[in-house]
């Protein structure tokens, strides 16, 4: 930002970070460890075999650390699919809390749970080298799945 110049006001400018993950089963299901990037969604229960009606549960993991809602600022996940939501622009919602949400598919399909975390470059001190360059620092991690009739 700062290197542009006649650049009058910016409103909004920002780093984004994508983290993608699909999780395969070869044989008993195992809960899957952190990977160590900045945001993970983690899941908690078998998504291997799910089915229309399966709750699964989604540990959440920023900077390394259980991410959860606080009175100041509640944390949600998302979950879309091509038979829920998707081709009509919603999506399921779930607030975390204890580091954890979970949701309920009501249609069998391809599913995609996602998490965004905005973080103001000038309001945390981790993030000094960004200064002068962008605003805002947006992150997301997603899962892909299949829920089963």
């Amino acid at each position: 930002m700062d290197a542009v110049a006649g650049k009058g006001e910016i409103v909004q400018s920002c780093l984004y970070k994508a983290m993608a993950k699909a999780y395969f089963t070869k044989g008993e299901w195992t809960e899957p460890r952190p990977l160590g990037h900045e945001v993970e969604l983690i899941p908690k229960t078998d998504i291997s075999h799910l089915r229309v009606g399966d709750v699964a549960v989604f540990g959440v993991r920023f900077m390394d650390r259980v991410y959860t809602s606080t009175e100041s600022h509640i944390v949600k996940i998302e979950a879309t699919s091509n038979t829920f939501g998707g081709p009509n622009k919603y999506y399921l919602g779930a607030n975390v809390y204890g580091g954890k949400a979970q949701f309920r598919f009501p249609t069998p399909g391809q599913w995609v749970v996602s998490i965004n975390i905005q973080q103001d470059v000038a309001k945390d001190d981790s993030l000094d080298s960004l200064k002068g360059k962008c605003l805002q620092v947006l992150y997301n991690a997603s899962i892909s799945l299949t829920v089963y009739p």
